[in-house]
């Protein structure tokens, strides 16, 4: 269900939401997921996630991005 909200200043904004069905992560497919791929969307759990600071997560199919990735934040190339 969408709705149209007036903000401060004038403008105005529509805003969707409504109960959104829970997923089971696609590597285990025991528990929920509560996180994704950002390379490809892909629901991931906590344990199945490759997580890097500060905010980027991969599947394993994207493992070698996330080294890539992992490398240019040691070098201080990633998140400036």
């Amino acid at each position: 269900m969408c709705e149209r909200v007036t903000l401060p200043g004038g403008g105005t904004a529509i805003v969707c939401g409504g109960h959104r069905r829970r997923t089971r992560c696609k590597e285990c497919r025991r528990e929920w997921a509560a996180y994704e791929c950002d390379v490809c969307d892909r629901p991931l759990c906590r344990r199945c996630r490759i997580h890097l600071p500060p905010n980027k997560d991969f599947c394993r199919a994207h493992r070698r991005e996330a080294r890539e990735a992992a490398a240019l934040l040691r070098q201080g190339e990633l998140y400036r």
